[in-house]
């Protein structure tokens, strides 16, 4: 099955605003880390902004931004409330739904190298199909931190 960049942007959205939805329901406990071990919501919904704004500039650029430990403590210092990383993840999830509609279809296929993994090629509709399961994958986790929260 193909999907069409609005197709894919329109997932990616309901994803984010999934996401967004289970960490809220935790309120006050959106920091708490189970067993003091685990990343909590709010840490989670910090690397899912974050991909989200790597993915919008990989998308208009076909070139992955730097990905160094330092950019990313930047990033993790000036969004360090709940208040501020709800509004980065809900801006920057925009930001690249937006992207991906503005993209036309013939570039879902163009191959860009990824630093994960110690370096992979994909296509950008695969890349699109990462951020979406990573969303996802965390909406998960904030669910199962739901459940530990409740005990």
């Amino acid at each position: 099955m193909t999907m069409s960049t609005n197709e894919l942007a329109q997932i990616t959205r309901h994803s984010t605003e999934a996401l967004a939805r289970a960490a809220r329901e935790l309120g006050d406990l959106v920091t708490w880390r189970p067993l003091d071990k685990g990343r909590s919501a709010f840490d989670q919904m910090q690397e899912v902004a974050g991909m989200a704004g790597m993915g919008k500039i990989l998308i208009e650029t076909q070139a992955m931004p730097a990905m160094d430990r330092a950019a990313f403590t930047a990033f993790r210092e000036k969004y360090d409330t709940p208040e501020k990383v709800f509004a980065v993840l809900e801006s920057a999830s925009e930001e690249f739904a937006q992207a991906i509609e503005a993209m036309p279809e013939e570039k879902l296929g163009v191959v860009v190298t990824l630093p994960f993994a110690g370096g992979m090629d994909r296509t950008l509709g695969e890349f699109v199909m990462l951020v979406y399961w990573n969303t996802v994958y965390h909406e998960g986790q904030i669910n199962y931190i739901q459940t530990l929260a409740a005990e």
